[in-house]
């Protein structure tokens, strides 16, 4: 008797804990993929847009290996609303959405240009205590509205503007105009001493149809002003680059695209991008391609004074030429390699200076590296005192360049003998 009633307080339990508080059916879902939040009319009011698609049965059978999905079609929309909180405004958005918003697999966060300048210390303490949205997200600051950046739909794409964006962010490395952070990437930079986060700018561009040309202006039907509201989408396109920079949670400033390259190198980025010399004196230019990087910081601390050193090793090649110098020479593809590596020294040097004296923010990470080499002294004596201390930081700058291939023809095209 004692083992019957053993068996059964043990089995209890476990069917209990199989059963979930929370669970909901796919098909009732309607699922997140772009988020923005924008500053609202009122000084204390955010307005929080979401793009999201809710699926039919059909769809879901059709995922799970149950038939085609032609028999249904995601149902897309971008709704916004404005309320004192983020939570707030999305118990208004759930007003008219009949189904429940799942914020799981959000592939771009969107936050406006001027509620970044403000609000960055709620937005992130939002996504922090939310389990909701995950840290794999990535983070965009709009140079101007996000519900308006999330409602332009590019033709070339027939997915959600969200997932554009995603694929964007990640081609934008190989150009060098900017350099993807997620979610979890911004709470680790924001709760480390003396490092300061830079975000990658989404601009966007509207066009107009022929017809909306010949009516001088725009044909699409106005919105409504009720809270919540169902926002239009418009066709255009989206251009990531540059990236934002901030300083105490809050937009102090903007590096442009060659700042943006630069500090790519500085923090080790992958890059795959072109750089062009132009050599006006022999009326040529050097056209290179970025194959390998690589990125080291070191600090000193030499009488007191803090010295960073930064090394940069990349390998190019030379892909187009306008010259009179044949490439089979070694001593002119080490010269080609001498103009590369000062220019870039130069260009980096410059971004620096722009950094450390106009915009005084540590996205670079000289503190937090000056505190994994030198932990005492960090906390005894520059901790406090980093904001002031980082703009007089003493920096060297090393890069050394390899080009490995030159093309195919040695002898520079329509130089005759």
């Amino acid at each position: 008797m004692k083992k019957i009633i053993g068996s059964i307080l043990i089995v209890i339990p476990i069917v209990l804990m199989t059963g979930c508080y929370d669970y909901t059916e796919y098909e009732e879902m309607q699922l997140v993929f772009g988020f923005g939040i924008d500053k609202g009319e009122e000084d204390d009011e955010l307005i929080v847009t979401v793009q999201s698609s809710g699926f039919k049965k059909t769809d879901v059978q059709s995922m799970g290996g149950g038939g085609s999905s032609s028999g249904g079609s995601p149902n897309s929309s971008i709704n916004k609303a404005s309320s004192k909180t983020i939570m707030g405004a999305i118990d208004k958005l759930q007003q008219i959405i009949s189904k429940e918003l799942f914020f799981g697999y959000i592939k771009v966060i969107v936050v406006g240009n001027e509620v970044a300048k403000e609000h960055m210390d709620d937005i992130m303490a939002f996504f922090y205590m939310s389990p909701r949205v995950r840290g794999s997200a990535y983070l965009l600051i709009a140079e101007d509205k996000a519900y308006d950046t999330l409602s332009t739909v590019n033709l070339s794409d027939s997915d959600l503007s969200a997932k554009s964006l995603e694929n964007a962010i990640n081609k934008s490395v190989r150009s060098g105009v900017a350099f993807p952070i997620k979610l979890s990437d911004y709470y680790n930079i924001e709760l480390s001493n003396g490092w300061e986060p830079a975000i990658p700018q989404v601009s966007y561009y509207r066009t107009k149809s022929k017809e909306d040309e010949e009516q001088g202006g725009d044909t699409k039907e106005k919105e409504t002003n009720t809270n919540p509201n169902i926002v239009q989408e418009e066709d255009g396109y989206h251009l990531i680059r540059e990236m934002v920079v901030f300083k105490d949670n809050k937009k102090i400033g903007v590096i442009d695209e060659r700042e943006t390259l630069c500090f790519g190198f500085i923090t080790g980025q992958k890059i795959n991008s072109s750089y062009v010399i132009d050599m006006p004196s022999e009326d040529s230019f050097l056209g290179f391609r970025f194959l390998k990087n690589a990125g080291k910081l070191n600090t000193k601390i030499e009488e007191g004074q803090i010295k960073a050193e930064i090394k940069v090793s990349v390998n190019a090649s030379l892909d187009e030429y306008k010259g009179k110098k044949k490439l089979d020479d070694i001593e002119v593809i080490q010269s080609f390699e001498d103009k590369l590596s000062q220019a870039l020294k130069k260009d980096i040097e410059k971004t620096i200076a722009t950094v450390q004296k106009e915009l005084k923010a540590d996205i670079f990470g000289i503190g937090r590296r000056l505190f994994q080499q030198h932990p005492y002294q960090w906390n005894d004596h520059y901790k406090d005192d980093w904001e002031e201390l980082f703009p007089n930081v003493k920096t060297e700058v090393k890069v050394k360049v390899k080009i490995l291939n030159t093309g195919s023809n040695v002898e520079p095209f329509g130089i005759k003998e």
